[in-house]
């Protein structure tokens, strides 16, 4: 399936879309030929009280100890290049799949951080890879994280993001009920 990114990444949320910016930042500056999903789970780790350290502490794992695995990771990647790198396929992947998640699990009209997460688990292949270099976040329970996913992120800074997308989509949509995103969205 073909999916055009640049509207995929347009249904990211502003946190979202801003970590994939900077995993883009931090491609550059170690020299990799691409942008990886270490590099945005890494940007995406940073993002104080956001949705992915929250999940992190929620199933015990420290998000500095989380962010060390992902350095350690990202130090293994080929470098040299001096040109802006590609996305991977697999950024593609965690987006398309997080949209999904988010907008048919959850009701959102915008993916958080908490939703490609959720798309990391589900997903075998990125799943394995995620256990390369974090066995303890790969261990997380893609079940139990879908299921209570709402309630471990309440509070975090993208639910104002996402609440204030469901908001306008609701206007636009003539003022009708805006579903699950009023209370927290994924």
């Amino acid at each position: 399936m073909s999916v055009n990114l640049k509207s995929l990444i347009g249904r990211l949320t502003d946190t979202s879309r801003r970590a994939l910016e900077a995993a883009a930042g931090l491609a550059v500056s170690q020299s990799h030929y691409e942008v990886e999903m270490e590099h945005w789970l890494g940007k995406l780790t940073d993002v104080p009280d956001g949705d992915i350290p929250r999940i992190l502490r929620h199933f015990e794992i420290q998000p500095d100890a989380f962010l060390r695995d992902v350095a350690q990771g990202l130090a293994g990647f080929k470098t040299g290049s001096g040109s802006r790198p590609n996305l991977t396929q697999s950024i593609e992947e965690i987006a398309s799949e997080g949209w999904l998640y988010a907008s048919i699990d959850y009701g959102a009209t915008k993916v958080r951080s908490g939703a490609l997460f959720l798309a990391i688990l589900r997903n075998p292949i990125l799943q394995r890879r995620l256990a390369e270099f974090s066995p303890a976040a790969a261990g997380i329970s893609a079940d139990a994280l879908g299921k209570d996913l709402l309630k471990i992120v309440e509070g975090a800074p993208e639910d104002r993001e996402v609440m204030a997308a469901a908001a306008a989509a609701s206007r636009g949509l003539g003022g009708g009920a805006a579903g699950p995103t009023a209370s927290g969205g994924a």
